[in-house]
């Protein structure tokens, strides 16, 4: 299904003459959201997790022009997790309180980041990176309650 809408949204890019699809009511953004993405990759036959391999990294090759992206989360950033491929894929990667620099760089590459700057930090501590150095970023936490009080970048959700 997804495939599909990726599908609509590139004939709708081309029949506009345009190259990327910002988000509008029509065409609002995707985001598939996979927690533990190390139990669909290690679930399975063999031919079923190729397959569900093979489904992520083309919804990630293909999505990101027409406002599709995906967030996969694991506790096990390793390549038989996910393949070396589809990582390079996604762009925006987060790294939170990592075991050791391994499983870091596994996240955001070797080099774009210092160890100090992840490893044992506090709660809600974070390295964000879009392709290059990353950045620091901190986490809070937000009760439900609170939820209907923000506003992200002029936005409000209906409720």
């Amino acid at each position: 299904m997804l495939h599909e809408l990726i599908s609509e949204r590139t004939q709708h890019l081309s029949a506009a003459g345009e190259t990327v699809l910002l988000p509008s009511q029509r065409f609002p953004w995707i985001v598939l959201v996979v927690d533990e993405w190390a139990e669909v990759a290690a679930g399975g036959s063999k031919k079923e997790r190729e397959l569900a391999n093979d489904l992520l990294r083309r919804y990630v090759s293909l999505g990101r022009a027409v406002g599709c992206t995906a967030v996969l989360c694991t506790q096990r950033p390793t390549s038989d997790v996910i393949d070396v491929g589809t990582r390079t894929l996604l762009n925006d990667r987060f790294a939170l309180r990592c075991g050791d620099r391994h499983q870091a760089e596994a996240i955001l590459s070797a080099g774009t980041f210092e160890s100090k700057d992840l490893i044992g930090t506090a709660v809600g501590r974070a390295l964000w990176s879009d392709g290059g150095p990353a950045r620091s970023l901190q986490f809070y936490s937000v009760r439900d309650f609170t939820i209907d009080q923000l506003s992200c970048a002029g936005f409000r959700p209906e409720i």
